[in-house]
């Protein structure tokens, strides 16, 4: 008869758990290191830029690319390297969150002591879930991030009519500065409904007990449980909320107004999804096998 791991002999289960030790303390590293690395460099680019300093002649040199109608176009280097360190900071920002629901899972039957057990047992567990308050923390702390990223570099920062005016490549510092402040705003919105879902949820059980008696529609179960549309959608409305800081302040109110309007109402459609997690029959802090990895 085979041994469950809690019954494994000391010696092993003690090398077993140093061995996920190390994994996770490189993971850790890893990921800090993708983070710590592509901010500061990505900083360095814009600050090139906005400066007109030496090593910008170089990063505004113009690599051919591709174009969707078959020709060839250009993009700066400083614009392709703006992206790969974005895919690289997300990727860390991934790691880090990986690793967190993995200190957060409740069962230690199977313990996370190879690469493709920390990244597959995710999967398989309920998680602790955050608190009300670190939750809010999180979605705050998006918010506060889009502000000083992007409105407020429209308004007394980088991308000022003064500054703009000095420098040779404008609409490059603009793409520079608008990828971050547009991923702070999608994370924001979409925390934010992550969090009225977590509140919503006990008088959503209160109302429609959960039953596997009836199972739920396919589709419902893959849009609200599988694939999270409803973080998704309010990703969507946040970046147009947040693009909308752009028309503004130029003084096009209209514009501005329709796109905060849009993207309002794309967040309000993600809240109504959102209230309707009871429908897939599944609890909201338990991961399962269908590609969640998270019941934040």
């Amino acid at each position: 008869m085979t041994a469950t791991p809690e019954r494994t002999s000391s010696p092993l289960a003690a090398r077993r758990e140093a061995t996920a030790r190390f994994l996770r303390n490189q993971l850790r590293t890893t990921a800090l290191v993708l983070l710590i690395g592509s901010a500061s460099l990505y900083t360095l680019i814009v600050a090139g830029v906005a400066t007109d300093a030496p090593v910008a002649a170089w990063l505004m040199t113009r690599v051919l690319v591709p174009t969707g109608g078959g020709g060839w176009g250009g993009m700066t280097i400083a614009v392709a390297l703006a992206v790969l360190l974005g895919a690289l900071f997300l990727l860390g920002a991934w790691l880090l969150v990986v690793l967190d629901i993995v200190r957060r899972q409740l069962s230690r039957r199977a313990p996370v002591d190879t690469a493709k057990s920390i990244f597959t047992n995710v999967l398989r567990y309920r998680v602790r879930p955050l608190g009300a308050q670190v939750h809010t923390l999180w979605a705050a702390g998006f918010a506060a991030l889009y502000y000083l990223s992007y409105p407020f570099q429209l308004s007394r920062g980088l991308l000022t009519p003064e500054v703009l005016a000095r420098v040779q490549n404008p609409i490059e510092l603009q793409m520079l500065v608008l990828m971050p402040g547009l991923t702070m705003a999608a994370a924001a919105a979409a925390t934010l409904v992550s969090l009225i879902k977590k509140l919503s949820y006990p008088g959503q059980l209160r109302r429609h007990p959960l039953t596997r008696a009836k199972a739920a529609p396919s589709l419902i179960r893959t849009l609200l449980f599988a694939q999270r549309a409803d973080l998704t959608l309010g990703a969507i409305g946040g970046v147009v909320l947040g693009f909308a800081a752009m028309p503004l302040s130029t003084g096009d109110l209209e514009v501005a107004g329709l796109l905060a309007v849009f993207g309002a109402a794309l967040i309000g459609a993600a809240v109504i999804l959102a209230l309707q997690f009871w429908r897939t029959g599944e609890r909201l802090y338990l991961a399962g096998n269908s590609g969640a990895t998270s019941r934040i």
